[in-house]
């Protein structure tokens, strides 16, 4: 076994280093953050200074001199882009290249002054909100400084986005990847409730430009963007159906997103929140709706995880230089774990979303029976699930070697929103999770969906009691909430976002 090497700072001061992890202390006791073990830490070159030579001098170079106002500002925007390179990208993707140039969210440096203004600000506005969240035991004077400056470049980036919609082609890729990027930054800040004004935006973009799959096919360089969207809300387009053949193009097995739902699954959400649509907001289900539900939760409960396990290559997905410690670490990957999740997660909401619509949901629960192929009334059925997503969850956390924690958001609400109302030490639970996800992942979601579940929780009636839509008392994107939209709405959604961006403070 080889001697361990000193953290880069002892080395690079040739002082003697205790080893100590995750940090040395050494390090700490010269009040230095220390920068670890593994990779080499990144050096801040001067703006105009570069190391290297030829060809990729040039590109670096190029870097600095982007068009912006001053120095300063370009400084800000490359450590921005090298802080999200380093910090986010690898949280972008469930296992794999997360820090390997092969991710497919790592900005190349070179391209940055190639981008438009609105997405490099963007980028500046995502890498601050994230420092933020990740530094709560940061002093507040930092934090509010912090604050300001990403106020500072939101405003600019809804300004440039204002000028780009008003004056530039709306049917461009860069468009569309400027306005789903803005998307993303508005739902990781929760500084705005108008996300849903930039989803019709993007809708009427992707209709400009011939539809959702002809985009797919045809704009490749957009497919990791454009997979995270489908996952954002699917059940705003009226061509909801449509996307369940995109699914194996920009999803594939799921392991290139953070939301690792296997696909069947994802499928089945679909499913019924076209179904959802049809029912409508308070009428029972049909004669001719109530099988369909009852097919879909047939199918959610005949999922196979070990079908599921088989498309997933440990070996593949693992970092360069990890695979031996990859198989040394199997147990890390509980798969299965996550497939019961997720099915749980999935039939829980076909349950509540579709069954209870109405106060006859009760009699109607008594009157299916055991039709949903498992020997269970519809509420035994739910109880069953909940306990699964319940147990899988809570082993998921208690695993200290396990990223799995940071991929299973949505399961962890829907679970949430299902816990007993006497089960105190698992609403515990999800809460202490919410809030570790929180800050692991550098988004505000997390600690909406608290805020979310702490009323429902409150509430005299809970789920089973109302109406799934009546729990919330908006649309919140980590849910799904249906929303049917035509293609007359949906073009109007242009419009609408530009007129929500010349009147947000900061934007003009």
């Amino acid at each position: 076994m080889s001697d361990p090497k000193p953290c880069w700072d002892c080395l690079k001061k040739r002082l003697v280093c205790d080893f100590g992890r995750p940090g040395c202390r050494k390090c700490e006791s010269r009040n230095t953050e220390c920068s670890g073990y593994d990779k080499k830490p990144l050096k801040w070159l001067a703006p105009g200074q570069t190391r290297s030579k030829g060809r990729r001098a040039r590109n670096e170079s190029n870097v600095i001199r982007l068009c912006l106002n001053d120095s300063s500002e370009t400084s800000t925007c490359f450590e921005a882009i090298e802080y999200y390179n380093v910090r986010i990208c690898p949280d972008l993707v469930a296992v794999g290249c997360g820090g390997d140039p092969n991710n497919p969210f790592i900005m190349p440096p070179a391209d940055v002054p190639h981008l438009p203004a609105n997405i490099r600000h963007t980028i500046v506005s995502i890498s601050l909100a994230h420092r933020i969240l990740q530094s709560e035991d940061a002093l507040q004077s930092d934090r509010a400084a912090l604050s300001a400056k990403l106020q500072a470049h939101r405003g600019s980036a809804i300004r440039h986005l204002a000028i780009q919609l008003e004056t530039g082609p709306q049917t461009g890729g860069l468009t569309l990847a400027s306005v789903i990027v803005f998307l993303f930054a508005e739902i990781q800040h929760t500084l705005s409730p108008s996300w849903r004004y930039h989803c019709d935006a993007v809708y009427a973009i992707i209709d400009m430009l011939g539809g959702m799959s002809n985009v797919a096919i045809y704009r490749p360089l957009l497919g990791p963007i454009l997979r995270y969207f489908i996952l954002l809300e699917p059940e705003r387009a009226r061509r909801q159906l449509e996307m369940s053949s995109l699914l194996p193009t920009l999803y594939g097995n799921g392991l290139s997103t953070t939301l690792p739902c296997p696909p069947d699954l994802l499928s089945d959400i679909i499913s019924i929140n076209n179904l959802r649509s049809k029912i409508g907001e308070a009428a029972p289900l049909g004669n001719h709706q109530g099988p369909t539900a009852l097919d879909i939760l047939k199918r959610v409960g005949s999922f196979s995880a070990e079908k599921w396990i088989t498309t997933i290559n440990l070996d593949e997905q693992c970092r360069p230089g990890e695979k031996s410690a990859s198989r040394q670490q199997k147990g890390a990957w509980d798969w299965e774990s996550v497939a019961h999740i997720y099915q749980s997660a999935v039939a829980l909401y076909c349950i509540s979303s579709l069954f209870d619509v109405d106060e006859g949901s009760a009699k109607r629960q008594e009157d299916i029976g055991d039709d949903a192929g498992t020997g269970m009334h519809i509420a035994a059925l739910r109880s069953t699930y909940r306990d699964v997503i319940l147990r899988n969850l809570k082993a998921i956390a208690s695993n200290p070697q396990s990223r799995l924690r940071k991929l299973v958001f949505w399961p962890l609400v829907i679970g949430g929103i299902h816990i007993d109302a006497n089960d105190n030490n698992s609403k515990d639970f999800i809460l202490g999770e919410l809030t570790w996800m929180s800050k692991a992942l550098g988004t505000a979601s997390p600690l909406v969906a608290k805020d979310v579940l702490g009323k429902i929780w409150s509430s005299s009636h809970g789920i089973g009691c109302k109406r799934w839509d009546s729990l919330f008392d908006r649309p919140y994107v980590f849910l799904r909430l249906p929303a049917t939209l035509g293609s007359e709405e949906r073009a109007n959604g242009l419009a609408d976002l530009q007129q929500m961006l010349v009147s947000v403070p900061g934007g003009h």
